[in-house]
């Protein structure tokens, strides 16, 4: 597959799925051959039985593409996460293989009820018991971690917006006219310019005034 990827949000497991959330917060991604190459070791080594399952059943599917492009685009997904929060990532990962062990144990059982061959119920379910509680404790873990950084960028936001609050119309004056004449070019105390830049520095090559803005009255 070529192209962009197109990330969900981060939360599914494995290394499919597809979103605007995602996409949104991350950016978008070129996949390339060399990142396509990443994927499968990547599958290979933390999802090895649904790897396996994928390189098995999908080489004469008509589908082969779009099933290894979402598994190349999750991928893709969980390194934009690790750039971001390696603790989320580790988490992520965990939770892959984990995952995986289950659905092969599963896949084991139903493969040889299929076959006709003996099985038992209560043993499969007993022996991917520990792996689903370890599952279950690790998404608790997450959930906790992702409502703690909510809850600092909330309160992050929240010192910003009392800030804004106390901006006086002197203040708002000066800003406008330092917009004017720096074009967004130096930081202010209404944190960083709006980056439009001012036209005549650049083009002329001059550097841009380094007097920065009177800040607001408290």
């Amino acid at each position: 597959p070529s192209g962009e990827a197109r990330p969900a949000d981060g939360r599914q497991g494995g290394l499919g799925g597809a979103g605007d959330g995602f996409r949104r917060r991350y950016g978008s991604f070129p996949i390339t051959p060399e990142v396509i190459r990443e994927a499968d070791a990547f599958a290979e080594k933390n999802s090895p039985n649904r790897f396996k399952a994928y390189k098995r059943v999908t080489e004469a599917s008509e589908g082969r593409d779009r099933i290894h492009g979402a598994m190349v685009r999750g991928y893709v997904e969980l390194q934009a996460i690790n750039r971001e929060d390696a603790e989320l990532y580790d988490m992520k990962v965990s939770e892959m293989k984990l995952e995986d062990q289950i659905w092969g144990a599963v896949a084991e059982y139903r493969e040889k009820k299929q076959e006709g061959k003996p099985v038992n119920l209560v043993e499969i379910r007993e022996g991917i018991r520990p792996q689903f509680k370890e599952l279950l404790d690790l998404r608790r873990k997450e959930a906790e971690h992702r409502i703690g950084r909510m809850q600092t960028a909330m309160r992050e936001e929240q010192v910003r917006l009392e800030k804004l609050k106390r901006v006086t119309d002197d203040a708002l004056t000066a800003r406008l006219d330092h917009e004017i004449e720096n074009g967004g070019m130096q930081p202010t105390a209404f944190g960083p310019g709006m980056g439009l830049g001012r036209p005549p520095y650049r083009s002329e090559g001059l550097a841009a005034p380094d007097s920065p803005a009177p800040a607001p009255n408290r």
